[in-house]
């Protein structure tokens, strides 16, 4: 919502008043003949309230826009749809997308940008809820196949629509058709018959395809298509165990990676002949604690890789691979966070930096490791830094680090104590002044003297922090700097 939505020179909320408005005539217009004198006072009133805040808008457009431009995912929260409407001028296509997937969008602007020169910008406008039917139609036109399926995937898209797509000559707009929720079961079982495997294949991963569809397709003569039904969470596991003796490679390995193929299965998977389909049994988080320990010993270095990754590994199996010749293995154990503290202890000695770093990033690295650690290179005093375990001595010391990255990310710590944080206040560093201005422990004190930082950054954060307090909100609500008053006006609101 933008300062303008919480502006206090209004007596009354003018853009909650304006919804609450518009919400009754939305319930009188199922009737309009029976309520029509009083859907004209709405009208009036919706009117002229909208005109209050296009007068308010307007007096800083100067500030407001260039804050946007900054700032191009809060367009998504914006719902003046004049505000929209100037956004939508800007040659930034970031903004103008961000502008054409906003529902408050005016309809007037949404048929304007579908004749942007994105393709990108005209998908979300295909997107948008707000998109009068007959802007759709065109879209159902557009030179770009992209733009055509974001139409044909949307859930606002109309039946008719859609049988218009499914004759479409690109197989990658019908294959959109396929996958929308909202086809009934005749439309997909005629899909599910199409001569085009990737029709075939895109019909399995309709959310609403039936057991009879997907049973038919498991036996399909493409292997694109069984590898499809394969990989569908939702598919029956007597389906799964008829499809581990596939033929095709591919089609084992979806069935090894799909988290609901029984254990059985995957056992007898674990011993593929290919090494792709061991890899996804050892990350399967359905494969017993005996056949991770069997792969934990493969030959192939990428296998053992999965067995430590999956959740269910034990920690005897980590503690053997924590020996492992591959260092990347040895920094995939330290980081895991199942790891003993006996193994962790034991790999913050290790010869390779990057391994270290992993223990000093895991949670559970006993605090004796994590005071070692402080000691070590900046890359892995900034994990000490970060770590939650990281004792208070060592914060104390890390605080006065040489690095300014290792500095704020103690500023930012949720264990600093609130006299080391007014400390930092005074970092001659911006980004470790941010970090104590977000930190949701600073004291009021810190807060309000950042709340007169040279940084807008700073100051935005001060902002948005909410212990600081309600005159220095009151203060910022008048910065020179738009997004300062626009977070200073929300806190003072909520």
């Amino acid at each position: 919502m933008n300062k303008f939505e919480n502006s206090q020179a209004q007596p009354k909320d003018t853009v909650e008043e304006a919804k609450e408005i518009k919400q009754k005539l939305d319930l009188l217009l199922n009737n309009p003949e029976e309520n029509k004198e009083e859907i004209l006072v709405l009208t009036k009133a919706l009117e002229k309230l909208t005109n209050i805040l296009e007068e308010e808008i307007k007096k800083d457009l100067d500030t407001t826009l260039p804050f946007y431009e900054e700032n191009f995912e809060e367009i998504k929260l914006i719902t003046s749809s004049f505000l929209l409407k100037e956004l939508s001028e800007y040659t930034s296509e970031d903004i103008r997308t961000r502008v054409a997937e906003n529902p408050n969008t005016s309809k007037e602007t949404l048929e304007k940008l579908s004749n942007d020169e994105s393709e990108d910008v005209r998908g979300f406008v295909a997107q948008n809820p707000s998109t009068p039917q007959n802007v759709l139609r065109k879209l159902s036109k557009d030179s770009s196949e992209i733009t055509r399926a974001d139409l044909a995937i949307s859930e606002y898209t109309p039946m008719e629509l859609l049988e218009e797509l499914n004759c479409d000559q690109e197989e990658t707009v019908r294959g959109c058709v396929a996958q929308n929720p909202n086809i009934s079961q005749a439309f997909l079982e005629k899909l599910s018959n199409d001569e085009s495997e990737y029709i075939r294949s895109s019909t399995v991963n309709n959310p609403n395809v039936s057991l009879d569809i997907l049973e038919k397709l498991s036996n399909d003569e493409s292997g694109d298509v069984r590898k499809a039904v394969a990989e569908n969470p939702n598919i029956p596991q007597h389906i799964l165990e008829k499809l581990s003796n596939d033929e095709s490679g591919d089609v084992r390995k979806a069935v090894a990676e799909n988290p609901n193929t029984p254990p059985k299965v995957l056992r007898k998977l674990s011993k593929d002949e290919s090494v792709f389909t061991k890899i996804k049994v050892a990350g399967n988080p359905s494969t017993s604690l005996q056949d991770l320990e069997s792969l934990s010993n493969d030959n192939y270095e990428p296998v053992r890789r999965m067995v430590i990754l999956n959740p269910n590994t034990s920690k005897e199996v980590l503690e053997k691979l924590s020996n492992d010749n591959e260092e990347d293995l040895r920094s995939r154990v330290a980081e895991n966070p199942n790891t003993s503290k006996e193994v962790l202890e034991k790999l913050s000695n290790d010869n390779i930096w990057f391994v270290r770093k992993a223990v000093a990033e895991n949670p559970n690295t006993p605090q004796k490791a994590l005071e070692k650690l402080s000691n070590d290179e900046a890359a892995i005093r900034h994990e000490v830094a970060r770590n939650l375990n990281t004792p208070l001595e060592v914060l104390k010391k890390l605080s006065n680090d040489e690095s300014e990255l290792v500095r704020a990310r103690i500023a930012e710590h949720k264990n600093t104590p609130k006299e080391l944080l007014e400390e930092q206040s005074n970092d001659k560093t911006e980004w470790v002044r941010m970090s104590v201005a977000w930190n949701r422990n600073t004291p009021e004190n810190a807060l309000m003297k950042l709340s007169n930082d040279e940084s807008r950054a700073v100051r935005r954060l001060v902002a948005q922090n909410p212990n600081t307090p309600l005159d220095t909100l009151k203060e910022l609500a008048e910065d020179k700097d738009y997004g300062v008053r626009r977070y200073a006006s929300q806190r003072i609101k909520y």
